[in-house]
This record gives structure tokens, sequence and C-alpha cells, in this order.
């Protein structure tokens, strides 16, 4: 069996669950960081002569505030839309035209802003007039575009999986390349950092207000999660959705987002992990001369706004012409605190696999279609979330009283031993599976090391293993309270004859 020591990195599955039970998966991951306060994680691979190139941004929603929410998410969009060297036939000739664009969208942001009450002081038409001439601009600016250049000149050289995501703590970027394309990967990512040009902006807002549209407005899920999320934050901008609200979107300008961009996506508030049959040497001097000479910029401030603690139920109703489900939410122990493994415990016991107790007393039963527990884990708070649909004739409140029933047998009485021993090989399998290909591998050991103090807490199959049965009995006591829940209610509409 190859050894997980070598430079090689033989990521099998059957090497990784032949570690013995507690022990930690070590990796050859050579960490530096460049001057300009970026950090680079290298992990020598090379099965296979091609790399993962992965980058993270620690800017998710959680960073925003009112007037900028959906911000993030716009800016992965925008972060595609080329560069000064990229995406245009000359830069030089589109300049003025985005200057003029940005004075009207600033002249209408006034007028919007005018029309915030009803006391007259707004004309809708002036805004209608400059929302058309921006439109107008625009348009005519493509004849100078490259329209999804970065994508083609990946594709050419044989780029793989290239994709970006948004959450509420970070922003990532990837793609997987031949070796020999390295420098074409740290060129064209660190010169997207450096000179971004946020062309077509204006358009791509109307393209995320629909994607917003879709993904909350037209769904009766994401309508219930967003008010269910709304309402248990009370402070926390954890409250706001990753998409952003409706107002901020269509309110949002250019010159407000490349603000934002130059404040979250300073290099100290990155991390690059490379991954794949490069020397380190080439991989140290690559960085170096790319994402080198990005200039050095203040830290972002931290995000120190929190929920007050819970002093009791909250409850949230959507009246949606849909099949109605609940959502159950109670806050949990802060990042990284033993209690937040036993509550991961907790969660699959109630619901991992068809021996699990809500599959076994809810679905078997005939109480609920669905029903699931998971806890999540974030960078600045950690939430117990069940999800809930009954199964007709029986109510919301049936199935909400029976999902209670399940917390209060735990908070009685610990699992059983067999019943711990399933879900530690099960959180053991996954962990290992979510390792099993490159771009997961990136992923994990970024997050560990932008929010988790160091790469090497990317594995914490230790912390699982050492929660007891009497630990899950503790937290479901201590964290599942009924004072400290808050409940989402979908409740069905009857369609109007």
């Amino acid at each position: 069996m190859p050894s997980l020591r070598r430079a090689g990195l033989a990521l099998c599955l059957v090497a990784l669950l032949a570690l013995p039970a507690g022990a930690s998966l070590e990796l050859p991951v050579r960490r530096f960081v460049l001057p300009n306060g970026l950090t680079v994680l290298f992990l020598p691979r090379p099965q296979a002569p091609v790399f993962t190139g992965y980058l993270l941004a620690r800017v998710g929603s959680v960073n925003e505030w009112p007037g900028i929410t959906g911000g993030s998410h716009f800016l992965e969009h925008m972060m595609f839309k080329g560069t000064r060297r990229f995406g245009t036939l000359d830069h030089e000739a589109e300049k003025p035209v985005l200057d003029r664009i940005d004075r009207l969208a600033s002249e209408m942001r006034r007028e919007q802003a005018l029309l915030r009450t009803a006391y007259g002081q707004g004309n809708p038409q002036r805004v209608a007039t400059l929302r058309s001439q921006i439109a107008d601009l625009e348009k005519g600016l493509k004849r100078l575009a490259v329209s999804d250049e970065l994508w083609g000149i990946y594709q050419r050289h044989g780029g793989t999986s290239l994709n970006a995501s948004t959450g509420w703590d970070s922003t990532q970027y990837y793609v997987q390349l031949p070796v020999n394309r390295f420098r074409l990967w740290a060129l064209l990512e660190s010169d997207r950092l450096t000179s971004p040009v946020f062309r077509e902006f204006y358009s791509e807002r109307d393209v995320v207000r629909e994607e917003r549209r879709l993904r909350t407005e037209t769904s009766p899920m994401g309508m219930l999660f967003e008010q269910f999320m709304a309402t248990l934050h009370d402070g926390s901008p954890y409250g706001n959705p990753v998409v952003g609200w409706p107002s901020d979107l269509e309110t949002i300008s250019r010159e407000y987002l490349l603000a934002y961009f130059g404040h979250y996506y300073a290099p100290s508030n990155l991390v690059a992990v490379v991954i794949g049959d490069l020397d380190e040497a080439e991989v140290r001097q690559g960085m170096a001369e790319t994402f080198g000479r990005i200039p050095r910029r203040p830290d972002p401030r931290p995000v120190f706004t929190r929920d007050i603690p819970p002093v009791g139920e909250r409850r949230v109703e959507v009246v949606h012409p849909a099949r109605p489900q609940v959502l159950i939410g109670y806050p949990g122990p802060a990042p990284g605190h033993p209690d937040q493994y036993a509550l991961q415990v907790l969660s699959g016991i109630l619901s991992m696999g068809r021996t699990s107790r809500l599959h076994l007393n809810l679905v078997q039963t005939g109480l609920a279609q669905e029903a699931s527990a998971d806890v999540y884990m974030r960078a600045l708070d950690n939430l117990f979330v069940g999800h809930v649909v009954p199964q007709a004739p029986h109510a919301p409140a049936r199935v909400e009283a029976a999902f209670e029933a399940e917390i209060r047998r735990l908070a009685e009485a610990p699992p059983e031993a067999w019943e711990m021993e399933k879900v530690r090989k099960n959180l053991e399998a996954d962990f290992v599976r979510s390792l099993d290909f490159p771009l997961g591998l990136a992923g994990a050991l970024a997050r560990a090391e932008a929010f988790r103090g160091t790469w090497r807490n990317f594995d914490e199959r230790a912390r699982y293993l050492a929660v007891t049965g009497t630990d899950v009995q503790r937290v479901a006591r201590e964290y599942l309270t009924r004072e400290r829940r808050t409940v989402a209610t979908l409740v069905q509409k009857e369609s109007t004859p």
C-alpha cells in the first residue's frame, strides 16, 4: 500500500480508510506567504501531468451591509468580465464610456433615493430614461468586448472544471490545467485580481436579479429558507441572503462594487492552493512573479456583529400555494468548540441513513415525506437545523411535534452504541470521499487555512471520534431547547377558483 507521506500523495480511499482510528492524515503541504500577505499552499501530486489551481477570498454574505447585500455573489460574476488586458479590444477606448455610465448611474441612484417615499420628490420617468441610456451605452461597448475571453483561453489550453462559487463566508475560483500551463493560470488569475474591469455591469445586474427570482422568489423552499434565516438572525449579517435583497440588487453601482472588491480582495485576505505534478521552486517563483506583484492593501475589517442570545422561541410563516414544510433551527456553540462535533454526531443519529431515528419514526410511519437534521458550520457561528416535509393529511404542527419528540428522547437518554458507531464510520467515509478529487482536497485545505487557523485542521476526524453518547445527550439538553429555537413554516395557500 503506498505511503501517505510520499511526495506522490497516493490519495486513494483504501489508504485513507486504513489509518488507525483517530490518526490524522499527514500531507506534505508546503506553505509560504508572499510579501504582500497572500498565503500559498502547495501540495505535490505527480500521479498525472495536471494541476489544480484554487483561490479562496475570505468574503461572503457575512461581510455585507445594507446597500451591498448580494455584492459578494455579484462580484463573483464580475470577475469573469475581463481586465484591462483581457476581455477587450481596446480598453482606452472603452474607459471614457464606462466613466460616462458611472456618472449616469450615480444620477440614477440619487433619483431612486428620492423615490423611497410617496411624497413626490422623485421622478420615475427620469429613472427609466437614465436606465435606458445606460443600457444603450453598454450595448454600444459590445463592439469592443471579447466575450468570455478568460473561459476561452483556459479551454484552448486544456482547462477543465473552471468555475466559482460564493457562500456565507467565502468566494472561491478554481480550474484544472496541464502542468505546463501553471504560469498561464498564475498570470490570468493575478491579472483579474490586479486590474478587473466590470464590463456589462448593469446588464449583468439584471442577470443576478433574475437568478435571485428563480432561486428564491419562485421557489417555495427558497422563500421559506430566506425568511427562516432572517428571523433566526437578529443582528448578524448571516441573516442576509447570499444572493442579496432585491432593493440592493436594483440600486448597487459599479463604483460601489469596485470599492468593495478593493477592500475585500486584499492579498492578505486570499488563500491560493496549488496541487499537482509541479516543482516547489517553480511554484514559489511563479507565484512571486505574478501574484506577488499585486499591491499590498490594508487588511479588511473583521465582522464583529453577532446575534443576541435567544430569549424565547421565534416563529415565522410563509404563505404559498405549495406543499407545507417546516424548518427548525437552534444556535450552536462557537466554531471549533467540542460541542460542535457532538451536535454533528447528534444530527447523524437523527437523519443519517435508513436506520436513523427520523427516517424510522417519521418517514416510515407515514408522518413525513422527508425529515433531516444537519449542522451548518460557518466561520463565525454554528447552526443546528431540522427540515421536515409532512405527508398528507398530517399538518406541519404534527410533524414539528414529532421532530421535537426525537430531540427530547436524545436529551433523556444517550444513543445506543451501534448508532454512535454507525455515525462515526459514515462521517469518516464522507471525509475520505470529499478528498478523493483534487478540487475537494484543495477546498478543504483552503477553508482550514482561512478559517481554522492552519491548513492542518482540515482533518477533524479525531474530534468526531472523541464524542461520546453522554456528550450527545448533554448537547441535546443544552442547545436544542424550546426557548432557543426558531421555527419557519410554509403554510399552503388555498388556490382561488
